[in-house]
């Protein structure tokens, strides 16, 4: 059975709860206070109050941050399981590589077209496990 993955519902309000994590300067403002969490517990509540809409499956017991400085390269290693899954998935005929819903605002709502999903797959690791939040 795979394992079942973190699901956002507003990816822009995650990003603002991350950027307030990182900054400490209030990107939700809606008068409730957003330490780092840490724990699940914590993360809960705090995507439950910034309108994040995001479910995290039970399996996860902890939290923890990856942080860098300016001097400082942090590569964030995915999970090599849910790289084998995720890899399989996208080998099987007829499958579909699956991007958030904010992708399609980019490609003024059109479906973006997917010749090489494995290719995507290690493009969009690569970008998301050293990315310096451009």
């Amino acid at each position: 059975m795979p394992i079942e993955r973190i699901t956002v519902g507003s990816y822009e309000q995650w990003g603002k709860l991350v950027k307030t994590w990182a900054t400490g300067k209030d990107y939700i403002r809606n008068g409730q206070k957003y330490p780092k969490p840490s724990s699940i517990a914590e993360l809960k509540q705090q995507c439950a109050w910034a309108g994040v809409d995001a479910v995290i499956p039970a399996h996860y017991a902890a939290i923890k941050f990856a942080e860098g400085d300016v001097d400082t390269v942090v590569i964030r290693l995915p999970n090599a399981t849910m790289i084998a899954e995720s890899e399989a998935m996208l080998e099987a005929p007829g499958s579909e590589y699956s991007l958030p819903p904010f992708y399609r605002a980019v490609f003024q709502n059109a479906t973006p077209v997917v010749p090489d999903k494995l290719r995507l797959h290690a493009q969009r690791i690569g970008d998301y496990s050293m990315n310096a939040c451009l």
